[in-house]
């Protein structure tokens, strides 16, 4: 009813492992040392010099470590315990460096999950209560799913509410980008001293394709799941958020921060569950055949209309498999029903994306490829 989409944290979703971290760091001396620089950078010399060795001999020792694991909060405990550290120095270094670590490590990211598999049995049993649910079927143009002209939100404001009187503007862009999930049991193999300023891991990146894959890598493990999970077939919209090495700690955003409005012209379908009431099937499609009939009466520069099917699935009566049988067609306001001679070709074209561009005082006929 009101085309929203809503970016979700990994908290929030079933899968525990949702986001995780298994990138190990390894015993190089120098890359720790260096990192303690950076954590260290605000705290006398006189006081850090003789400390330098013994964090990392403790580091190298537990090595190789999982961000998981140093992030844990008894991963340093036993540092704590040794004669060298039970002053406020090593406490305070101590403090310093778990500080560093968390603004440089575990990103929040927020996303909005996609399948490419409409008739998955288990999607419509896990996903749809029971069934009972239903299915909206969206048109990637480019590869992207577009926010509404009329309710654009191109950047969002974060003020941090501590001494800091922070205040950053994250940039949105009028799309998001389609990204596949990648389902492997083993997480990808990437240095964690690279999520770290350049001084700590000595990287460098000689040009802009490079910098596209390093970066492009960083973030895989935002779009890694279980093998176990490979039947979603998932696609993601990724929100994108101010890293913390900017704003000096973790942002997270609230849940209105984290609403969107998506461009109703790229809902181009929906699939009724097999055991949904007459009463929702014919509530759902009164909302939507009034959505198109008045987009259909004010006509705007640039806009599309793609025909809209209504989909029903069916149990199979000779195997434990869903059917999906189209019944109607909406042509800018024009039912086609499922016995009308011209329902085959005007599916096709839905098919293949066929739409209606409008431009200027006229319209042309126009294609999308998913």
């Amino acid at each position: 009813m009101y085309d929203e989409l809503f970016f979700a944290s990994a908290e929030e979703c079933n899968d525990p492992h949702e986001c995780w971290d298994f990138l190990q760091f390894s015993s190089d001396y120098d890359k720790w040392h260096r990192l303690l620089e950076l954590a260290w950078k605000c705290v006398d010399e006189r006081i850090k010099t003789s400390f330098y060795n013994l964090f990392c001999d403790y580091l190298i020792t537990k090595s190789p470590i999982t961000v998981c694991e140093l992030m844990s909060k008894d991963f340093f405990l036993p540092l704590l315990e040794k004669g060298d550290f039970k002053s406020p120095f090593g406490y305070t270094l101590l403090i310093n460096l778990i500080n560093y670590l968390n603004t440089y490590l575990g990103e929040k990211r927020y996303f909005v999950s996609f399948s490419k598999a409409p008739d998955n049995y288990l999607m419509w049993s896990h996903y749809a209560n029971r069934h009972n649910g239903y299915c909206l079927i969206f048109k990637s143009l480019n590869g992207c799913l577009y926010q509404a002209k009329n309710r654009m939100r191109e950047n969002i404001n974060i003020e941090r509410n501590d001494s800091s009187k922070l205040h950053v503007t994250e940039h949105v862009g009028p799309k998001f980008h389609f990204c596949d999930v990648i389902y492997e049991e083993n997480s990808a193999v990437i240095d964690p001293f690279f999520y770290f300023p350049q001084y700590v891991s000595q990287y460098k990146i000689t040009s802009e394709q490079e910098r596209h894959i390093f970066f492009e890598k960083l973030e895989r493990h935002y779009l890694e799941k279980g093998a176990c999970w490979a039947y979603e077939h998932e696609s993601r919209l990724l929100l994108p958020n101010p890293m913390s090495w900017i704003t000096g700690g973790k942002v997270e955003y609230t849940k209105h921060q984290r609403l969107f409005y998506y461009d109703f012209s790229q809902l181009v379908g929906v699939i009724f569950g097999s055991k949904m009431s007459q009463e929702s099937r014919s509530r759902i499609k009164e909302i939507i055949d009034e959505k198109i009939d008045s987009r259909s009466r004010s006509v705007s520069e640039g806009e599309r209309f793609f025909k809209f099917v209504y989909f029903q699935t069916k149990l199979s009566s000779k195997e434990r498999k869903l059917e999906l049988e189209p019944l109607e067609i909406n042509s800018l306001s024009t039912h086609i029903k499922r016995d009308d001679a011209s329902f085959e070709r005007e599916y096709e074209e839905w098919k293949k994306g066929w739409c209606l561009e409008f431009s200027g005082s006229g319209s042309a006929r126009k294609t999308y490829v998913v």
